[in-house]
């Protein structure tokens, strides 16, 4: 509950880097908890990089978290999910509509144009 309401009272008085930095902060946090040591490449030290992936587990979203600023594409229903829904909309999560065929047309500039800080 204490990131839902970061996200609804404190997310919108910060700036996205501010919001960004919150966010890498929980997920290390929890991987830390967990026991769980991140090693990685310089896979994510480009700015402009793009990472496909099917993930394994709820894990994946909190590693990729935790190393860089990430923006990620989900299925449009999470968005209406009660309260992971409002979460990930909080941290920039992008949403597609999977069963229309065109919803995918505007997600290259979506994409693009957004700020994985924000």
């Amino acid at each position: 509950m204490r990131g839902l309401s970061t996200v609804l009272f404190r997310f919108p008085s910060l700036d996205p880097h501010a919001r960004r930095a919150h966010v890498r902060r929980w997920s290390r946090r929890l991987l830390h908890l967990l026991n769980i040591d991140i090693r990685m490449t310089n896979a994510l030290a480009h700015p402009n990089v793009l990472v496909v992936a099917n993930h394994v587990s709820w894990l994946d979203i909190f590693a990729l978290h935790a190393v860089g600023p990430v923006r990620f594409i989900a299925k449009s229903e999470i968005a209406r999910w009660p309260v992971l829904g409002r979460l990930v909309r909080g941290v920039g999560t992008l949403f597609i509509e999977r069963t229309r065929q065109l919803a995918t047309r505007p997600l290259p500039h979506a994409v693009a144009t957004a700020s994985p800080e924000g």
